[in-house]
């Protein structure tokens, strides 16, 4: 039989078992569907990932104290830990040659931020930073200037405001040169950071920026605040080495021992979303075999309604 004579005999066959025809097409759909439903969602969850946990510079990683994802009953065990203080950082910053940038910030959140009779919700995190903050977390200006070496070290009451709270108090009004409050203390308004969006449906414009000495002597009353320290490398070459010689001067200047393990975490972007995706991985293997056993119910299912028809 040529293949003419198969493609008739074929046709002659779907006419005269249009209902077999249909219930067959129709299994093969639900099941194809089914995978391709399922793909494209764990395709988005990916891309999500790994959009969504960029958060810091290229060639950028972190020092901090707990870790940056976690889950469990672990929580404990980082507390006891010893905060990164801003003596530590600064010496970190002083000693460390490799870095490109070695930036230290303090956050705080839940704080409202108000300017004559506008208030923000109780939501924003106020950042204690240096200068490096902007290159070493992706941030650009939209409008001011950012803070100086003079700033920094004169604990000056001067802010940088993130877009969203630009919208919230400011509607109408250019902020720069305007004061707000914080906690009732005044700050006057040097610069506004452009948009950046959202990384897992959080905002990351909701946050005010302030001198990092600033905002230690008006929270020193904090009992526990520990340092995030952001580190950039040179270069791509140069990134191992440079986290070796950053770790290496941590584990000195917080005096930990030979052979006992750091009493901090080092985290990047890249690290991030291996952590996520390890989190991740088994819905998506639960994922594949749900897509995999819809495709075989739906076969399973035409095989039984021949048999019945």
């Amino acid at each position: 039989m040529n293949i003419k004579e198969s493609a008739v005999s074929a046709l002659v066959s779907i006419r005269a078992n249009k209902l077999r025809a249909s219930l067959t097409l129709l299994g093969i759909i639900i099941g194809v569907f089914s995978i391709i439903g399922v793909m494209t969602l764990l395709d988005a969850l990916q891309k999500g990932i790994d959009s969504g946990l960029s958060q810091l510079g290229t060639n950028t990683f972190q020092v901090q104290k707990y870790p940056a994802l976690f889950v469990g009953d672990r929580h404990r065990r980082f507390a006891n830990r010893k905060d990164i203080t801003l003596e530590q950082g600064f010496r970190l910053k002083e000693l460390a040659t490799l870095p490109k940038y070695v930036g230290l910030e303090d956050w705080t959140s839940g704080k409202v931020i108000k300017y004559k009779e506008y208030q923000t919700n109780p939501n924003i995190s106020v950042g204690g930073v240096t200068t490096e903050f902007l290159p070493a977390n992706s941030y650009n200006l939209a409008s001011g200037r950012f803070f100086t070496e003079q700033d920094i070290q004169t604990d000056r009451k001067i802010a940088v405001l993130g877009m969203e709270v630009v919208n919230k108090i400011f509607p109408k009004t250019n902020p720069i040169d305007k004061e707000i409050t914080i906690d009732n203390n005044n700050y006057k308004v040097v610069g506004v950071l452009e948009a950046k969006g959202e990384s897992l449906g959080q905002s990351m414009d909701n946050l005010v920026l302030i001198p990092i000495r600033t905002m230690d002597k008006i929270q020193s009353s904090r009992r526990h605040h520990s340092l995030n320290i952001t580190i950039t490398a040179r270069s791509k070459e140069l990134y191992d080495e440079t986290e070796e010689q950053v770790i290496g001067l941590m584990r000195l200047i917080r005096k930990v021992p030979p052979g006992e393990e750091n009493d901090f975490e080092i985290w990047s972007n890249e690290s991030l979303v291996r952590e996520a995706n390890n989190f991740t991985k088994y819905f998506k293997y639960g994922a594949g075999v749900i897509s995999f056993i819809s495709l075989v119910a739906a076969g399973i299912g035409i095989k039984t309604r021949l048999s019945i028809l």
